[in-house]
C-alpha cells in the first residue's frame, strides 16, 4: 500500500506513521494485495481520524509457516482516543457508532471495519481489537498467504562494504528510534540512539561517526541550527534529515527523506552517503509516474469536466499516459446529460465552468437517486482551505489544486480506486 498518500494528513495532526516488518517475511508473496490494502486503507484511515497526535505504528509479523504457507499478523497500533471496553461490540455491527458525540467530533467508522471483518474472513483469518479509553487502540487481523518461489528476487539492500560503520540517529519518538536501530542492524551498520540535541552533540564530540540520521523537531533546537552544531564539530560527516512534507524545506545542506519512508529508498540514500563511489546517485534515476499499465492496475472510466482548453488538453495528456481512455466535456450541462447515459467511476470536475459550475453540478448529481454515484474529484486554482471545505460540502470526494501535480493525480485516482473497491464489497 502507498503510504505515501497520508504524507499530507499526518504533519497536521502531530502524527508519526511507522511501519515495523517481521524480517522473517519473505519478500515475494502471494496472496489478495488489493484486499490487503483495503483493510490497511480502512484501519489507518480510522487511526487517524481518531488520533490528534503520537504515533500510528503498523506491524506486520509471521505467526506461523508450514513449508510454503504462512500466516501472517498484521497490527495497526494508535495513541488516539480510545474506546471503552462496553463499547467495544458496538464496532463490527453494520451502521453502528459507538457513541454519538464521538462522532460529531471526530466523523464516525461507516461500515469500514465490518468490511474489513467480512474481507479477513474471506482471507482465511479473524479481526479482533483491543483498546482503552484514552490510551489508544490496537486492531489485529491476519491472513494466509503462500511464498511466490517463481517470482523473480526483488532488490535487497547491499550496504557491504560499510560493515561496522557508526550511525548517530536522533529522533524524539523513541518508537521510530527503535525500528530504525533495528533495521540499520539488520544492515549490517552500528547505530547509535539519541533523543535530544543536547545528547547528540555529546555522542559526535566523544567519537567518530560516519552518518547522521535526524528526524525533525528535537528537542533543544531546530533542524537548521542542529545541522550546523553537527557541522562544527565534523564538517564531514553526511546527514540525513527524515521528516514529513511540511518541513523538507526547513534545511538545505542534508539529504531529505519524506516519512512515512520506505526502506529501499532509506538504502539508497545511505548507500549514497556511504559508498559514494560504488552506488548511483539518487538524483540520477528519476521513476517515471506516467505509465499505461498504471490503468491495468486501476481500471476506470474516467470523465473530464475542464472548459479551459489548455488545462483540458493538459490533465487528459497525462490521463492519457496513465492508460485511460477519457470522456470530455467542457460545462455542468454536459456532465449532467453523459452521466445519465454512461457511468463514470470517476470525474476529474473543474470548479470554474460556464453555464453550470462544478459546485452545483457535483449537488445535483448527488441528489439523484437513480443513477450509480461517481466518485468526483475537484480541480482548482483556488487552494484556501475554505475553498476545499465548500467542495467536499457540495458532495466532492477529493481536492486537487492547480496546476494539476502528477504525484497528486496518481495518489487520488489510486485512493479513488480502492475506495470504489471497499463500496463494491457490501454490494
Amino acid at each position: 500500500m502507498h503510504l505515501t498518500f497520508f504524507r499530507k494528513r499526518l504533519p497536521k495532526k502531530q502524527l508519526d506513521l511507522l511501519y515495523k516488518i517481521d524480517h522473517d517475511i519473505p519478500v515475494q508473496l502471494i496472496g489478495d494485495q488489493l484486499r490487503t490494502r483495503q483493510i490497511l486503507l480502512n484501519l489507518i484511515n480510522n487511526a487517524i481520524k481518531f488520533t490528534n497526535k503520537g504515533t500510528i505504528l503498523i506491524e506486520v509479523s509471521l505467526l506461523e509457516r508450514n513449508e510454503n504457507n504462512l500466516n501472517l499478523s498484521f497490527k495497526v497500533k494508535d495513541t488516539g482516543i480510545g474506546i471503552a471496553k462496553d463499547k467495544l461490540p458496538r464496532l463490527f455491527k453494520a451502521f453502528s457508532q459507538v457513541d454519538a458525540s464521538t462522532t460529531r467530533q471526530h466523523g464516525g467508522t461507516g461500515l469500514g471495519l465490518v468490511i474489513c471483518e467480512r474481507l479477513v474472513e474471506l482471507m482465511g483469518g479473524a479481526i479482533n481489537i483491543e483498546s482503552e479509553e484514552g490510551k489508544g487502540t490496537t486492531i489485529i487481523f491476519n491472513i494466509k498467504s503462500i511464498i511466490d518461489n517463481a517470482a523473480k528476487p526483488s532488490s535487497t539492500c547491499d550496504l557491504g562494504p560499510t560493515k561496522g560503520k557508526r550511525v548517530l540517529l536522533i529522533d524524539n519518538n523513541l518508537t521510530a528510534l527503535e525500528i530504525l536501530a533495528e533495521q540499520l542492524k539488520q544492515w549490517k551498520l552500528n547505530p547509535v540512539c539519541v533523543s535530544t540535541a543536547n545528547e547528540a552533540l555529546k555522542q559526535l564530540g566523544n567519537g567518530k561517526f560516519h552518518l547522521v540520521i535526524t528526524g525533525s523537531h528535537i528537542p533543544g533546537t531546530d533542524t537548521h541550527e542542529l545541522t550546523k552544531a553537527i557541522k562544527s564539530i565534523d564538517s564531514k560527516v553526511p546527514v540525513i534529515l527524515i521528516c514529513s512534507v511540511t518541513d523538507k524545506n526547513k534545511s538545505t545542506d542534508v539529504r531529505v527523506l519524506l516519512k512515512p519512508v520506505k526502506q529501499q529508498q532509506l538504502c539508497n540514500i545511505i548507500q549514497a552517503e556511504l559508498m559514494p563511489n560504488e552506488s548511483v546517485q539518487l538524483e540520477k534515476r528519476p521513476v517515471s509516474l506516467l505509465s499505461e499499465q498504471f490503468a491495468q492496475r486501476f481500471p476506470m472510466n474516467i470523465l473530464i469536466a475542464e472548459d479551459n482548453l489548455i488545462n483540458q488538453k493538459l490533465i487528459t495528456k497525462v490521463v492519457t499516459k496513465l492508460g485511460y481512455s477519457p470522456q470530455i466535456v467542457y460545462n455542468g450541462n454536459q456532465v449532467l446529460e453523459i452521466i445519465n447515459s454512461r457511468f463514470f467511476d470517476i470525474i476529474l470536475m473543474d470548479v470554474q465552468m460556464p453555464e453550470l459550475d462544478g459546485l452545483e453540478t457535483t449537488r445535483i448529481i448527488r441528489r439523484n437517486d437513480i443513477i450509480k454515484q461517481p466518485f468526483i474529484i475537484a480541480m482548482t486554482a483556488s487552494a484556501m482551505p475554505e475553498d476545499k471545505a465548500e467542495c467536499i460540502d457540495a458532495g466532492m470526494n477529493y481536492f486537487i489544486s492547480k496546476p494539476i501535480s502528477i504525484q497528486d493525480l496518481v495518489s487520488v485516482l489510486e485512493t479513488s480506486y480502492e475506495a470504489k473497491e471497499i463500496a463494491n464489497t457490501i454490494n
